[in-house]
């Protein structure tokens, strides 16, 4: 971002379309980072899932065994 700080502010100050700019940049980062994290916490939990049917049906296929015999 070219000519981004303000030398007459005497101080490192942001100027013209920076600072909009900057905040447009932070804020896509934000949110692929919040996309990450959703998407490894939903793909964590359909694992989970998948591992607690398969649970499921072992336990059932043992109930109805036990029941037969």
């Amino acid at each position: 971002m070219p000519n981004g700080w303000d030398p007459a502010a005497g101080f490192p100050a942001m100027a013209g379309n920076v600072p909009f700019l900057m905040k447009d940049v932070v804020l896509l980062a934000v949110s692929i980072d919040l996309l990450k994290q959703d998407v490894m916490r939903v793909s964590l939990s359909a694992g989970r899932a998948g591992d607690t049917k398969s649970a499921a049906g072992v336990v059932t296929g043992a109930s109805a065994a036990a029941a037969n015999q």
